[in-house]
């Protein structure tokens, strides 16, 4: 079971809007776990036009998984996988995601440990 305690809300960050600050927190609640996407969070929707359009929520909380790292890259994606899935996100849509995480997820992740192990915050 999934839910959201409210709609994602976002505003762009710089003129080109590559990354998004969330402007309230963000609660995702999926497979027995409760995640709290914090207010002011940086996403960038996976990097890509289609995320945002498409899976908004999914995308954001995906990259606050990749960047908190609180559970392994594989359980990240399981989580990703199982809210889209309760968001009844299209079965080729969700698969096609899923697949790109577990194929090219690693550099982002391993970016993302990297920053955070020399005291960087979240890019700006």
């Amino acid at each position: 079971m999934s839910s959201c305690a409210e709609d994602l809300i976002v505003s762009p960050v710089g003129l080109y809007g590559k990354f998004w600050r969330l402007r309230q927190e963000f609660i995702v609640e999926v497979d027995g776990e409760r995640d709290i996407v914090p207010q002011d969070f940086l996403t960038d929707f996976a990097s890509t036009q289609v995320p945002r359009l498409l899976l908004p929520g999914a995308s954001a909380y995906h990259d606050w998984l990749y960047w908190e790292q609180k559970y392994s890259r594989l359980r990240c994606d399981q989580l990703f996988m199982k809210y889209m899935i309760t968001k009844r996100v299209n079965f080729i849509i969700r698969w096609a995601f899923y697949l790109g995480c577990r194929l090219f997820g690693w550099a982002a992740w391993w970016r993302n440990k990297w920053l955070k192990g020399r005291g960087v915050r979240r890019p700006e």
